[in-house]
């Protein structure tokens, strides 16, 4: 209905497309993974976990100043995460090619760094670049997970506009 109307006052003519843009892949890292498999099953997760849900996991976030600083995760996939990760770094496309199958309890914390673009280099280049490497997001994820950031380019979905005029007289 938007895109009607804005076609109507502005002549708005756009398309979705698919770009090869700077983004992630998580990856388990050289010493291997430290994600434990969920103790929840299907059956008692419902029960168990009430309003906190993000795509059929439990969810908790910690909130500080308007970012996030840590996570509680149960029954979580990797490719769950993955989109996780992606909103927490400013939409930047992460893909999980962990190959790890099945669901993982798991918590993480960190501290706030100046998240870095995919195109800056390596994560711990980055991390460490940041400032107290430690604790930054990407050292966490390797530290506490056993997993690694590393930056690559990713199909990503855009919206490309192909015309656009000034709005029209009522």
């Amino acid at each position: 209905m938007l895109r009607s109307i804005l076609a109507d006052r502005f002549k708005l003519k756009l398309h979705n497309q698919t770009k090869n843009l700077p983004g992630y892949v998580l990856v388990v890292a050289e010493d291997g993974s430290k994600l434990q498999p969920s103790q929840v099953t299907d059956s008692t997760f419902h029960a168990t976990v009430p309003k906190q849900m993000l795509m059929g996991s439990s969810v908790r976030m910690k909130v500080d100043g308007g970012q996030a600083r840590a996570l509680e995760a149960r029954g979580m996939p990797t490719s769950d995460f993955a989109s996780l990760l992606s909103r927490q770094l400013g939409k930047v496309v992460v893909v999980d090619k962990t190959a790890l199958r099945g669901k993982y309890d798991f918590a993480l914390n960190w501290t706030a760094d100046a998240n870095p673009s995919p195109d800056a280099g390596s994560a711990s280049e980055s991390a460490d670049a940041a400032g107290d490497s430690s604790s930054s997001l990407f050292a966490a994820i390797h530290e506490q997970l056993g997993l690694k950031l590393e930056p690559q380019e990713a199909p990503t979905p855009v919206l490309v506009i192909d015309h656009v005029e000034k709005q029209t007289e009522n």
